[in-house]
């Protein structure tokens, strides 16, 4: 229910909270891989594959500290940004 303001925006604010606790997690820890429960997003069909036959090349999922704090960067961002249109949309009823 993130298509109205009430309670789009409160729903968002706790998911870009929820993301950045996330984030410093994964900056503490030194994560350097992301598991999606998208799969059908993050290619895992193609990457699981590929963990069969890599021998000693580089695992599928292994993408480095830098790129798993971008992605909580882009996840925030994307939240955000849905969440500033709400607050427009309500702002706009609200003159209404």
């Amino acid at each position: 229910m993130n298509n109205t303001p009430d309670p789009g925006i409160e729903n968002f604010q706790s998911y870009i909270d929820a993301q950045q606790h996330i984030a410093e997690q994964a900056a503490a820890t030194g994560a350097s891989v992301i598991l999606s429960n998208h799969s059908e997003f993050d290619n895992a069909y193609n990457r699981n594959r590929m963990l069969a036959g890599r021998g000693d090349g580089p695992h599928p999922y292994e993408l480095g500290e830098d790129w798993v704090q971008r992605y909580f960067q882009v996840m925030q961002g994307c939240a955000r940004a849905a969440q500033l249109r709400l607050e427009k949309e309500q702002s706009q009823r609200e003159i209404l």
